[in-house]
């Protein structure tokens, strides 16, 4: 960056003295190391720049430490949140200070005025949960909400889906605290014009009564060029300083600023009640410019929202299987596009009504389902609220969805946030696209139909000069157009990077001298986060991107197949590059991902930090040999390869699958500790120790065993690990039940087989009694017990894990040649034939293994939903409550644990919203990680089961969550096998045979 941006030369003495003062006076985290600052180098835009360094302050006081520091040194300092802009807003070569992780409290809460005060690292979604609960909400729902802060989004002044009732952040802003780049701290809110009776200091006082006097002095300029959009969030709001009312709101001025004007220290915020009652029409068009011209007759109904979704973004979710069904329940035939309207009236009554009005407009405007392409369409109505959810997370994914084409060309963001007047947007839509065409690409559009600001993407690679180039074109000539129709050329993500260039293009001379006025007066030394709205870099200055004129990743040793995915490593390259930097890892509630980031808050420890550091790691940008580093170790340590970010990151992004890949690089350069020996060879030596059962378990009963295991195996002498038994799961016949039964092959996987053989016994009983023939068949060569290969999958022994699969393909192939069901318990050991095993092969037969792959009770829904399952079941408890394992939600199978339990009469099911149990396999056992691992089953798990009636039920299939419990509430959990066989037990107990419980079990 040019010194205009903020790129300043100092000494490493300079920085050696910042960063022992830093951490000499701040208590928070301070890191000056290249892996830390590689993970705050980019935000969700294209851009890359490597601060100096990184402050998480615990304390306000202490993020006004860490400013006068930066001051004292010459520094500048770039305020960060949630990490999510899309224009390059968060990042600087300075001090970048994290409020995220300690500064997110409500300071204070006025229920009967509708406000609260918090402070700027609040994430939205946190707080609305905090105020669910007294019937209010802020309602500026950006898509990011679950990892948004409310000091960014105050810096963005952001938008979200339904600002058409609520307005911008701007709109709901009160008032801010806020430190000036010399210390001076201010309180920003409403002033009248005359200045005189205002407690304030000079400095405050000086500095409000210059910003008036812009305000007065440019009143007639600033109405002429400012665009008379809701949607305008480009340059400073000087528009809240002209004389128009007895008072001026002077947050208003800080609320946009993106952090280059002043330092934030708390928000007061306007409050809405909470909406009661919604609905929405998807409306269906055979014509993308149809649904634009559409809009503005849509919006005389008066709904909340009119969210636009493309041809494209239906199609790549279809690809995606969290947004697959929701797609299939709404969306009719083949549409060109989608506007999702939403009524939010008080009564549900009037809601009906206006989607029966939206219906008739529909036909107004010419639309029938029997219509030509053109006038094809109508409306779906969504009345039930979970539909309503699931088209909502589908909507606020757009982003990601639509990043998740697996090609280096992405959609690109530059243009996506221009806002025209409703009647232009057709024509606007249509000319968009020509351009895109001239320049040889395609865009996508999606978003805010209701206010004519589009998220629109050309698809480019800007790895090359000429995608490049088209960028600046396609920029150059929509914004000329943007101003043609007196719209807004920054209408909700920003300026940051890449619109910043062209303020004087949008607004005129005049006023870019003003904004410059207005910098300079608040930050004469241009210390807080410069190239932002005023004196940019040019977008399209390449040494600013995240993939550089030199960007390349050298061939590199890869033992996965990656070849969905471009680039070097077989792919492995394209697949750590999905990631988009939105963040979606970064939400703190709801589904599983991601469980570390949950516990500590540390950017580390988070699907994207983890990414990041992986893409800095093999195109060289943090040293030789940084793939097998200990700062890699450490980076992916707490990841415990729960897979729940190959199901919930929009993207893809697999970070489990690349931590085996990692650790396989790791053992390969610096060998294995005996911790990894222990935990990847346990198939192998499993018979042993169960022979020798008593001796193998005696470290849990000894504390002097127990100390020298985690010296020197670093097996954590807080743990008892599971016992061996003598008793281990074994069948002297290969086959048992009805000889003319339907087949099933039942996998005893080692853990089952050699610690809980209770579930396989009871596995094999429900199965036989429902009339099934269970082969259990032994090894094809004769030896030792099948198992998936899981644990040396954890070691990065990849060629041990390809050698057990391979006996497991050689042994089932009989069977899944003619159709036979490989049923297994445990589903981290199941649900590897449905994902590794199809990382090692890619034959006929392995992929047949894996396709007739099930979990137990994906077996039994299936066979009941059949009509085939007949078990005679009887009551056994009131109430059961659930955890998932991680697995089984990342593969869509957990579902069917719920279904089977309901099975069981009179027992009422209830699961656990838990993410991680934080056991994860043998991470619980760690010395080093056993601290985070308790701390991931504190976040819900173990609460719940401590608060469960002590007669309920509490079940768990995975073998490492049951131990969490244990361990951590002193509860025992059920596998569901056990559940249903003490359930056939009570069937044939009952007194009568009349019994309504000793009906057979059918779906």
């Amino acid at each position: 960056m040019q010194d205009g941006s903020g790129q300043r030369q100092a000494s490493s003495d300079g920085l050696t003295t910042l960063k022992d003062r830093l951490a000499r006076e701040i208590t928070g985290e301070v890191y000056f190391d290249s892996f830390n600052r590689g993970r705050y180098a980019t935000d969700a835009s294209f851009y890359q720049i490597m601060p100096a360094g990184v402050v998480v302050p615990r304390t306000v006081e202490e993020a006004l430490r860490a400013l006068a520091i930066c001051r004292d040194q010459g520094r500048i300092v770039t305020p960060r949140g949630g990490g999510t802009s899309q224009c390059g807003q968060t990042v600087n070569d300075g001090i970048v200070i994290d409020f995220s992780k300690h500064l997110n409290r409500i300071i204070s809460l006025d229920v009967d005025n509708r406000t609260c005060v918090v402070e700027p690292g609040i994430v939205l979604d946190d707080l609305n949960r905090q105020l669910k609960p007294h019937g209010l909400w802020f309602p500026v729902d950006v898509s990011t909400a679950s990892r948004a802060t409310i000091g960014g989004m105050a810096g963005n002044n952001s938008c979200g889906g339904r600002s058409l009732r609520y307005g911008t952040m701007r709109d709901n802003t009160i008032a801010m605290d806020a430190a000036l780049a010399d210390g001076t701290r201010l309180h920003f809110g409403e002033v009248p014009r005359n200045l005189a009776n205002l407690n304030l200091n000079d400095t405050g006082r000086n500095l409000f009564r210059d910003m008036l006097a812009l305000g007065e002095r440019e009143a007639v300029e600033i109405a002429e060029r400012f665009p008379k959009v809701q949607r305008r969030v480009g340059g400073y709001n000087l528009d809240a300083l002209v004389p128009r009312n007895a008072a001026n709101n002077m947050a208003h001025l800080l609320v946009g600023s993106e952090g280059t004007l002043a330092f934030t220290t708390r928000v007061e915020l306007k409050l809405w009640p909470l909406i009661r009652n919604k609905v929405q029409g998807v409306c269906h068009f055979g014509s993308f410019y149809e649904a634009m011209d559409a809009a503005q007759h849509l919006v005389k109904l008066r709904p909340i929202a009119v969210e636009l979704v493309d041809r494209t973004m239906i199609a790549l979710g279809r690809d995606i299987a969290m947004f697959r069904p929701v797609i299939d329940a709404t969306v009719r035939a083949d549409p060109d596009a989608l506007l999702i309207v939403e009524f939010a009236e008080e009564d549900l009554t009037d809601n009906l009504r206006k989607l029966k009005l939206l219906s008739e407009l529909m036909a107004d405007l010419g639309f029938g389902w029997n219509n030509p392409q053109r006038k094809w369409g109508g409306v779906v109505d969504v009345v039930e609220p979970a539909t309503q959810t699931a088209i909502s997370d589908f909507r606020t994914s757009g982003l990601n969805v639509m990043m998740s084409m697996k090609q280096q060309g992405k959609p690109v963001s530059f243009v996506e946030d221009c806002a025209v007047p409703l009647p232009h947007l057709a024509d606007y839509t249509e000319r968009l696209g020509a351009i895109f065409a001239k320049h040889g690409t395609s865009g996508t559009m999606y978003a805010h139909a209701s206010e004519g600001c589009l998220h629109v993407r050309p698809v480019l690679n800007l790895r090359l000069e000429k995608d490049v180039n088209a960028m600046r074109a396609i920029a150059e000539e929509t914004f000329e157009m943007v101003r043609e129709y007196k719209g807004s050329h920054s209408g909700e993500h920003g300026d940051g990077l890449v619109r910043s260039e062209f303020h004087e293009a949008m607004f005129g001379a005049r006023i870019t001298g003003d904004f410059r006025e207005v910098k300079h007066r608040f930050d004469p030394e241009n210390l807080l986060n410069p190239g932002k709205i005023v004196d940019p870099p040019k977008m399209d200055d390449r040494e600013l991107f995240r993939y550089q004129p030199d960007y390349h990743v050298a061939e590199l040793k890869t033992r996965l197949d990656w070849s969905a995915y471009p680039g070097s490593g077989g792919g492995f390259q394209g697949a750590v590059e999905m990631c988009n930097n939105n963040g979606a890892c970064r939400k703190l509630e709801g589904g599983v991902m991601c469980p570390s980031y949950r516990a500590t808050r540390n950017e580390k420890d988070v699907t994207r930090g983890r990414a990041n550091t992986l893409r800095l790691a093999i195109s060289g940008q943090l040293g030789p040999d940084a793939l097998s580093a200990d700062e890699m170790m450490d980076t992916l340590k707490l990841c415990v390869s729960c897979k729940a970010c190959r199901h919930e990151c929009p993207t893809g992004v697999d970070m489990a699958k690349m931590k085996i890949e990692v650790l396989a690089a790791r053992a390969e350069k610096h060998g294995l500790s005996l911790r990894d020996r222990l935990v990847g060879y346990l198939p192998h030596y499993a018979a042993l120790a169960s022979r020798l059962a008593p001796l193998a378990n005696w470290r849990n009963r000894s504390p002097l065993l127990r100390a020298l295991f985690e010296k020197f195996a670093g097996i954590s002498a807080r743990r008892a690990l599971p016992e061996f038994r003598r008793d281990v799961f074994t069948s002297d016949a290969d086959s048992v039940g009805p000889a003319d039964g339907s087949e099933v092959v039942l996998f005893a996987d080692t853990f089952n087989r050699a610690y809980e053989r209770e579930n396989l016994d009871a596995a094999l009983r429900v199965l036989v009694e429902g009339g099934y023939r269970v082969h259990l068949p032994k090894p094809a060569d004769r030896g030792r017990p099948l198992c998936c290969g899981r644990t040396f999958l954890s070691a990065g022994l990849i060629d041990n894990a390809r050698a057990e699969l391979e006996r497991l393909v050689e042994t089932y192939a009989p069977f899944a040649a003619r159709g036979v069901p490989i049923v297994g318990l445990e589903p981290s050991c199941l649900l590897t034939l449905r994902d590794e095993l199809l990382s090692l092969r890619s034959d006929d037969t392995a992929k047949n293994i894996s396709a007739h792959a099930l979990l137990f009770e994906e077996f039994l829904v299936r066979e009941a939903e059949a009509g085939r399952l007949a078990l005679p079941l009887g009551p056994i408890a009131e109430k059961a409550l659930v955890h998932g394992h991680c697995h089984q939600k990342s593969f869509g199978a957990f579902k069917p644990v719920e279904k089977i339990l309901r099975l069981v009469p009179d027992l009422k099911v209830e699961t656990i919203e838990s993410s991680c149990c934080g056991m994860a396999g043998a991470f619980g056992y760690s010395a080093e990680t056993y601290d985070t691992s308790m701390q991931m089953a504190e976040l819900s798990l173990l609460p719940a089961v401590r608060r469960a009636d002590a007669a309920a039920l509490i079940v768990a299939d995975g073998t490492s969550c049951r131990h969490q419990i244990k361990d951590g509430a002193g509860r025992g959990a059920l596998h569901v096998a056990r559940v249903l066989a003490m359930s056939l037990d009570s069937a044939r107990n009952l007194p009568s045979p009349s019994s309504h419980a000793k009906e057979p079990a059918h779906g």
